[in-house]
């Protein structure tokens, strides 16, 4: 079943589909069929903003960027391919983008905007006194 952009968020060209939830094929485990229902889209090429309160909610992230259209593969749900990645309105590189996360321990589930809305997040950041998590380069090393 497809809808049709517009009629479900934003999707690219191919709308949005229902999808049988996703099952790795080495999960060989009864209790993971018949997971459920799923809606399928990709994003269309689009700004972009990724935001996340974190620990005590006193501490935030925040990125941009730029989705682009690819029928690269990839697994079912709500997905995109981003380029052009800024941290707090800098640029950064996708491996120190990881590598931030990562260690600051900041959770993987974080909404996202279609826009660039990162002016907005600053002055909520400011206006509630929350910290930024510290950006950290990647290195081939275990970070301590």
């Amino acid at each position: 079943m497809a809808l049709r952009r517009g009629a479900h968020g934003d999707a690219d060209r191919r709308g949005v589909r229902l999808a049988s939830h996703y099952r790795a094929s080495f999960a060989d485990v009864p209790e993971f069929d018949n997971l459920g229902p799923i809606t399928d889209l990709r994003y269309p090429s689009s700004d972009v903003t990724v935001f996340r309160l974190t620990r005590e909610s006193n501490v935030f992230y925040y990125f941009t960027g730029k989705t682009l259209e690819s029928d690269k593969k990839s697994f079912s749900g709500s997905r995109g391919w981003v380029k052009d990645l800024k941290l707090y309105g800098q640029p950064i590189k996708a491996m120190d983008l990881l590598n931030t996360l990562l260690n600051n321990g900041a959770q993987h589930h974080y909404p996202f905007i279609l826009k660039d809305v990162g002016g907005c997040i600053e002055e909520f950041a400011y206006w509630l006194g929350l910290e930024k998590i510290r950006r950290l380069e990647y290195k081939d090393y275990l970070y301590v």
